[in-house]
């Protein structure tokens, strides 16, 4: 399969996927045992590594930018992954219309941007993204979609973002864990192996780590 047939097309009045109007564990196959969402995927790094080292968890990876889906899709197909899904949508949206209730086994939110203005301006899916991700609202989504036992992981170099977090999960009554790596084979001195990860990493700059259960 090639990469634009491979790749979640968009319209902007109208968030289709891949895996249909029935949500998404209805496209699952029977042979995954868990399903986890890569929130803001960009360029599909940890996805396509957590995705090689488990090959019973079926893994989609989420993202508003489709030039760094296409990226990280032809990674994809590098690596001949039947478990990894990228789709080009914005997460509230794609949660709302595609996700079964108590579906999903993890989340992962990776050095989401804290600059939404830029975003608007740049991208026509960002056109109603007001504030940082994790808002009451998105909570309540994932909260919904979240099986039994799921776990929500964040990640961000900005200090009032992750500040923001805290606060978040502390007003909705979620109970922060102790950290687990997501992944086993993260680039030396990483925890979940993004490019971002590396190169904040590589700046000097510290990255804050938040784990907790849904």
């Amino acid at each position: 399969m090639g990469i634009g047939a491979s790749l979640f097309f968009h319209n902007p009045n109208l968030y289709s996927c891949l895996l249909g109007q029935e949500g998404i564990s209805g496209g699952m196959s029977k042979a995954f045992q868990r399903l986890e969402l890569d929130i803001g995927t960009g360029r599909g790094d940890f996805a396509v590594e957590a995705a090689k080292e488990r090959p019973d968890t079926k893994f989609i990876g989420l993202d508003i930018n489709q030039y760094q889906l296409r990226i990280a899709e032809r990674k994809r197909l590098e690596n001949n992954l039947e478990n990894l899904e990228f789709i080009h949508a914005e997460a509230m949206v794609y949660l709302v219309n595609h996700t079964d209730d108590r579906s999903v086994n993890d989340f992962h939110i990776y050095f989401p941007t804290p600059y939404s203005r830029t975003i608007r301006r740049d991208n026509e899916l960002a056109s109603e993204i007001y504030g940082w991700m994790l808002s009451p609202s998105f909570l309540d989504e994932l909260v919904r979609c979240a099986a039994p036992g799921a776990t929500l992981r964040f990640a961000t170099d900005h200090e009032r973002y992750f500040e923001h977090a805290i606060q978040m999960v502390q007003v909705y009554g979620l109970r922060p864990v102790r950290w687990i790596d997501p992944i086993k084979n993260a680039r030396l001195g990483l925890l979940i192996g993004t490019g971002c990860e590396k190169a904040q990493t590589q700046a000097g700059h510290v990255t804050r780590y938040l784990q907790c259960l849904l």
